[in-house]
């Protein structure tokens, strides 16, 4: 997951802390920060692209990066 999302985007650092009880949360650490991803509240781990997908669903990411960027 988080490769897709350096991946995906400019100027994002990922920090992954490990959770109890098998619990996958994805948090943007925006002013304030906010939940995007639950796996308690989902049902269980994102869909490819999911995280994706909702942070430019949600904040617009202006910093996405295109296909050429990507290496696609």
């Amino acid at each position: 997951m988080s490769k897709e999302i350096t991946k995906s985007f400019t100027g994002v650092d990922v920090e992954l802390i490990e959770g109890a009880n098998r619990e996958f949360s994805v948090i943007y650490q925006d002013d304030p920060p906010a939940l995007i991803y639950s796996s308690d509240e989902c049902g269980g781990l994102p869909t490819n692209n999911e995280i994706t997908n909702r942070l430019i669903r949600t904040y617009g990411m202006d910093n996405y990066k295109t296909k050429d960027d990507r290496g696609l």
